[in-house]
């Protein structure tokens, strides 16, 4: 009986709903405000009947959406988003462990993949999405792609062309990236594959969707626009979303952040080249050399040559995939390590962690010390030396950054470099996990002479301080952004106006539409759909310049100069904001002071009527 209970628990599929629990504990899960109103819409289409970004037909509004609106008339809605987080993370968790595991044929680096990856809540800026978020369409599509990558390496070309296809229909960017790594490889191998097979899978993948193609076609995607137009919409665009499109505006902390997953890159392909399953090998370089070329046709044709549908593609995002391939051959790599001495150890360790949290800075300073080490092992001593004295002193100046004074305000670590405060309480965090994870390779690697179960011990005492440390300071909680009484006065409205009525709203806060199923007229997130339509991108900057933000610079404290903003609006200005937009409702912070009907106040906000 004893037997079969640990082989069950030995079973991939119950240690990775393990490490799936423990993550959504770890970092929690969220409700992204973006995306909440349009599942309300599509359960109940009588509200928000005026909201600009609700009913812009935006192109996020997704089939996905349709469904989950649907079976949120039967199931309450909480219930609905909590499985689907669930069942998405551990979706994610199999399709990591898998696409390993048919990469390296090894459990250890397809379990150290799956606990890098599934942890984590943000990576490259401009390409990170909520892959583990079964509220978002994207979060839901990534394990399907996944498996489909993982039919294309077994070559089962059609079967995985299907799938895309599918996911066409579910989160449609995503999709289009493997569609496009699939079709480069199809073109870089068209010699040496079978034609019949590559002619099916094209059909598969190509069939399904033109419904979809259609659609887009006859919503305005290609519609061509004026010079001027195309002008005033890329000025937006650097406004709302320079981060996704615009990679000469990234500033020496964003690259230096990216620089990280580049080195280690070169690493683990050019020190290290994986000798099993050549062949599987070669596809994966080839899907890196597309999401490579995706990102160099997005920089030349919106930095360069200027063409509006490459820019709609935002193609900088296909980075998510190279991050996810790169951070499996990087747990190969750590795995074939096998640390000899303490110092080893500490590097892994600290790497390990330094991933695990999220902090690339530090990834970075210890990818430049890797890549030391295999200098001095290919006798490249003098580069070496250099490689590591880079390592150390960025490292130190990381260091710096975060707990000396110096650090969080000074112009030269703020501005230039780029490195943000994380503080005292994070590098807690960061040395609980860091210790943690030493131990585990002592136990597996380094001869220490320490007995094992106080090892083990040890190791599992770090790892539950390190968790509660984070799920205290960094968790997410279900609508972390929203406070106990800005949920209370969407709660208010919901419970005490009509249906189709608007709130003027502060711009610079978020998710108001959520709990009071109520239309708005503005709030900063909504200018998303500006990417994807011009003349969105216009109704949205209107209603910025209407609430007093005219600027056409990139912003790094936009959300501040909102919320100032927002605060210095007189009367008369709240007044011709609500005529012009039909709102009969203002929501304002109680130190705004405002001559007009107060209708609802708690300990934060308060509502006033204009009539």
């Amino acid at each position: 009986m004893i037997e079969s209970i640990k082989r069950y628990l030995g079973k991939p599929y119950f240690l990775l709903l393990l490490i799936s629990i423990f993550g959504i504990i770890l970092s929690g899960y969220s409700y992204d405000s973006y995306y909440i109103p349009l599942i309300l819409k599509n359960a109940n289409p009588e509200l928000f009947p005026v909201d600009l970004f609700v009913n812009s037909g935006s192109i996020y509004n997704s089939f996905y959406f349709k469904v989950i609106g649907f079976l949120s008339r039967y199931v309450e809605l909480k219930i609905i988003l909590f499985c689907l987080n669930l069942m998405v993370a551990y979706a994610m968790g199999m399709a990591i462990f898998y696409l390993s595991m048919v990469l390296f044929e090894n459990k250890k680096v397809a379990y150290l993949s799956t606990i890098l990856l599934l942890i984590l809540k943000s990576a490259i800026s401009v390409a990170f999405i909520g892959i583990c978020m079964g509220s978002e369409a994207s979060g839901f599509s990534m394990p399907f792609l996944l498996f489909s990558i993982i039919l294309f390496l077994k070559k089962y070309y059609w079967q995985a062309c299907l799938i895309v296809a599918a996911m066409f229909y579910i989160q449609g960017m995503q999709a289009s990236f493997v569609a496009g790594l699939f079709l480069f490889h199809f073109l870089m191998e068209i010699k040496t594959l079978p034609k019949r097979k590559v002619l099916v899978g094209f059909f598969c993948l190509i069939v399904p969707i033109l419904p979809m193609f259609l659609k887009v076609v006859s919503g305005g995607f290609f519609k061509v626009f004026s010079p001027m137009e195309i002008e005033q919409w890329l000025l937006i665009l650097h406004v709302r979303s320079w981060y996704h499109l615009f990679p000469f505006s990234w500033g020496i902390g964003d690259w230096f952040n990216y620089s990280g997953w580049f080195i280690w890159a070169f690493i683990v392909f050019y020190f290290h080249k994986p000798r099993n399953l050549p062949e599987q090998h070669g596809v994966m370089v080839n899907f890196i050399k597309a999401i490579f070329l995706m990102c160099a046709i997005s920089t030349v044709f919106s930095e360069i040559f200027i063409v509006p549908l490459i820019i709609k593609l935002v193609l900088w995002r296909s980075t998510i995939f190279f991050l996810l391939f790169l951070l499996i051959y990087m747990s190969n790599y750590l795995e074939m390590f096998s640390p000899k001495k303490i110092w080893q150890g500490f590097l892994i360790a600290a790497t390990v962690s330094a991933v695990f949290l999220s902090f690339y800075k530090l990834v970075t300073c210890f990818a430049l010390l890797f890549l030391a080490i295999e200098l001095f092992e290919n006798e490249r001593k003098k580069t070496g030396y250099f490689i590591g004295a880079l390592g150390l002193s960025c490292f130190f100046i990381f260091i710096a950054g975060t707990i000396l004074p110096i650090g969080a305000e000074s112009y030269i670590f703020k501005k230039i470099i780029g490195f943000s405060n994380l503080g005292g309480e994070a590098l807690l965090v960061f040395s609980c996990f860091f210790i943690c994870a030493f131990l585990s390779i002592s136990y597996s690697s380094l001869r220490l002479r320490v007995s094992k179960s106080v090892l083990i011990s040890l190791a599992l005492i770090f790892l539950f301080m390190g968790t509660l440390l984070k799920v205290r300071k960094y968790r997410k909680i279900v609508l972390s952004d929203v406070s106990r009484d800005w949920k209370a006065v969407q709660i208010w409205a919901n419970e005490n106006t009509q249906i189709n009525s608007t709130f003027v709203t502060p711009v610079y806060l978020e998710g108001f539409r959520i709990y009071s199923q109520r239309g708005i007229v503005l709030e900063n997130k909504d200018g998303g759909p500006a990417v994807y339509d011009l003349e969105y991108a216009f109704k949205w900057w209107q209603r910025m310049n209407d609430f007093g933000y005219k600027s056409l610079k990139i912003n790094l404290n936009m959300k501040n100069d909102l919320k100032r903003i927002y605060r210095s609006l007189k009367k008369e200005d709240m007044l011709k904001l609500a005529r012009k937009y039909d709102a009969e409702y203002i929501v304002v912070e109680n130190e705004h002071k405002l001559d007009l009907k107060k209708i609802y106040q708690n300990g934060h906000f308060k509502v006033l009527s204009i009539r």
